[in-house]
């Protein structure tokens, strides 16, 4: 940046340098010319010169004025920005709120899966094929999860964003599946009449408290709880439709049994034999249809009396599991416990530690602003001052050479004093001459009036030379006057491209104090 204003200084310097030398050979122009035409028109062009300087002298004023607006703009950005930084509820409270976002996904996904394991196993339960397929893909899980908390512990705030994308997806997946796997159990129900007691209370009534989880989001919940509803409906309608009709055939076969009875009882005792084979048939067909129905009944009893004593088998293990796990949990809460407490201790003692920090990094800060501030209010006096210094050795370069000028004038006058002497006594000696010729130049006076024509005739031609004379002199002013102001533009660009140029680095240097910040978080944390 000092290189960069000492140039900018140097081309200021060179351009006041071509600014004055134009004027004075605009006033050199003014001095020399011989007419009043000449004057005005010379005159005009200084005045009209003298106004592009003070205009681009306001231009860049302006100008300096709104670099060091944008600059305070600037400085006060990057005090906010550290200030933020330096605030720890804020940079905390944001850390937990993604933390907590974490772990609700986490749980969701591992909720999800949980329910798609066991609706699973209840359903394939002679088929063990889809189970290995879901218990590869819990162990996927598993990973995944694995995985996914160590970049968060390793990445920070930064990852935070891409892992939670990361589950989003990973729990729309799984979500996918369970409603595939109700749509497939919905379509085989339609095209198959199954156990729907057995459906009804084994298929589902394992799953409540147990698969709900405290960290899980209301919408994971709810999907695992609402999305049987529909589905125990139909299977509860279907039920109610097939008890509907067994008991509609059972009566309807009971009330033509008793009107068959009932109609003419002198018809059955004439026809005795007759009813008894018939009563005898009947009786018959209803023992087989309670046979067949007794049948079904044991198959389905021993069904669930093995399905019942499988689970008793299951929950005494589940019971031993969850008692080795409770004590488990118990010395692991007692370890957490002591481990929490020196957590603690350390975290309240690294609080004490960053406190002080911020306060000495504030008061650095602080320092920092007010040493930059006197830089400031340092390069403007120093600018001033050269300013007026180089305005001064102008001032009086002009005036050294305006006294040169006179004096050389002096010394010209004077000499040509001395010599219109020298020329009066040889004219008075003449003029006695002339006396005593005096009839001499009577005589000549004829010649002396040819004389006096051809004079005039130079004269004239003198006047002519000296007009020509000035009307190149006007043109050598507006060519110079010309380059001056290509000068001048192109003073202009190098002046607009130096301030990129200043801006740029600012940029740089705001990148590079970021940079600084950034290191000096992380370090913190």
């Amino acid at each position: 940046m000092d290189s960069d204003g000492k140039k900018l200084c140097n081309k200021l310097q060179e351009l006041n340098e071509e600014i004055s030398a134009a004027v004075l050979v605009q006033q050199d122009a003014v001095g020399n010319a011989s007419t009043f035409l000449g004057r005005e028109v010379a005159r005009k062009d200084a005045i009209r010169l003298a106004k592009k300087t003070t205009e681009w002298r306001d231009d860049v004023s302006a100008l300096s004025k709104h670099i060091d607006l944008q600059l305070k703009n600037c400085r006060a950005l990057r005090t906010e920005y550290a200030q933020s930084l330096l605030s720890p509820s804020d940079r905390k409270r944001q850390e937990e709120t993604e933390n907590s976002r974490l772990r609700c996904l986490r749980s969701d996904l591992r909720l999800l899966q949980e329910f798609r394991m066991h609706y699973s196993r209840q359903r394939y339960e002679k088929d063990t094929t889809p189970l290995v397929t879901i218990e590869k893909e819990m162990e996927q899980l598993k990973t995944f999860l694995d995985i996914n908390v160590k970049k968060e512990k390793i990445g920070g705030n930064q990852e935070q964003s891409a892992l939670a994308l990361e589950i989003y997806e990973m729990r729309r997946d799984i979500m996918s599946r369970i409603s595939e796997d109700f749509v497939k159990e919905k379509k085989r129900l339609d095209v198959e009449a199954g156990n729907l007691n057995a459906l009804l209370s084994d298929g589902f009534g394992n799953i409540g408290m147990n698969e709900k989880d405290s960290l899980a989001s209301w919408d994971a919940q709810l999907y695992i709880s609402f999305s049987l509803v529909p589905f125990m409906d139909a299977l509860q309608n279907l039920q109610q439709e097939k008890r509907a009709r067994l008991v509609a055939n059972s009566q309807n076969s009971l009330i033509r049994f008793e009107e068959a009875n009932g109609t003419d009882t002198t018809a059955l005792e004439l026809q005795a034999p007759l009813a008894t084979k018939v009563q005898g048939l009947k009786f018959d067909s209803l023992l087989d249809d309670a046979r067949i129905a007794m049948q079904k009944l044991e198959r389905e009893m021993i069904f669930r009396i093995h399905k019942m004593e499988d689970v008793s088998l299951i929950t005494t293990k589940a019971f031993e599991e969850v008692k080795l796990s409770v004590e488990l949990m118990t010395n692991m809460y007692k370890q957490l416990s002591s481990a929490m407490t020196l957590h603690q201790k350390s975290e309240d003692h690294l609080k004490q530690e960053r406190d002080q920090v911020s306060l000495l990094l504030a008061e650095e800060i602080k320092k920092v602003t007010i040493f930059a501030k006197e830089i400031e209010h340092k390069d403007r006096l120093i600018t001033l001052a050269m300013a007026a210094r180089y305005e001064s050795i102008q001032c009086a370069n002009r005036h050294e050479k305006l006294a040169k000028e006179a004096s050389d004038k002096q010394k010209n006058w004077k000499s040509h004093a001395l010599k219109a002497e020298a020329e009066a006594e040889k004219y008075k000696l003449q003029l006695k001459e002339a006396f005593q010729r005096l009839d001499v130049t009577q005589e000549e006076l004829s010649d002396a009036k040819k004389s006096i024509t051809q004079l005039q005739d130079e004269a004239e031609a003198t006047r002519q030379a000296a007009a020509i004379k000035e009307a190149e002199l006007l043109a050598d002013s507006d060519k110079i006057q010309a380059v001056l102001q290509q000068n001048l533009d192109k003073t202009k660009r190098e002046l607009m491209e130096s301030v990129a140029k200043m801006l740029n680095l600012d940029s740089r240097l705001r990148k590079a104090q970021e940079r600084l910040m950034k290191k000096a978080a992380d370090s913190n944390k």
